[in-house]
């Protein structure tokens, strides 16, 4: 593979991504609906969910950690060390701020919310 290469857009990989972020959408959705431990529970269990969650919770981080991995390699070589790390950091730290300070908080406030 041709140096050429890296700097075209690789469509697949957004694809798969999607597709991985849909499965992990739908992961935690179906979290409150089966027997497992979870912050938050609904009256509605459906055992029978179990086991299609089993089959997704094994391979989903794995497959978002692929991805990733090799989309930061098409990345790395086509904008270099410096240019990757300046990247990274304009693209992600502003999201990173608002899932600390915003997004994590509320489910665990909704949590323990009940408990006093």
């Amino acid at each position: 593979m041709g140096s050429e290469s890296f700097g075209e857009r690789k469509f697949f990989l957004d694809w798969l991504r999607a597709a991985a972020f849909g499965a992990l959408v739908l992961f935690h959705a179906g979290m409150p609906y089966v027997t497992w431990d979870y912050g938050i529970k609904s009256e509605c269990i459906y055992p029978q969910l179990e086991m299609v969650m089993s089959a997704v919770g094994a391979w989903r981080l794995a497959l978002l950690f692929f991805i990733a991995g090799v989309a930061g390699r098409f990345l790395l070589e086509k904008l270099g060390p410096r240019g990757y790390a300046v990247a990274r950091i304009r693209r992600l730290f502003v999201v990173v701020l608002v899932a600390m300070m915003i997004i994590i908080p509320v489910p665990v406030y909704v949590e323990f919310l009940p408990k006093g």
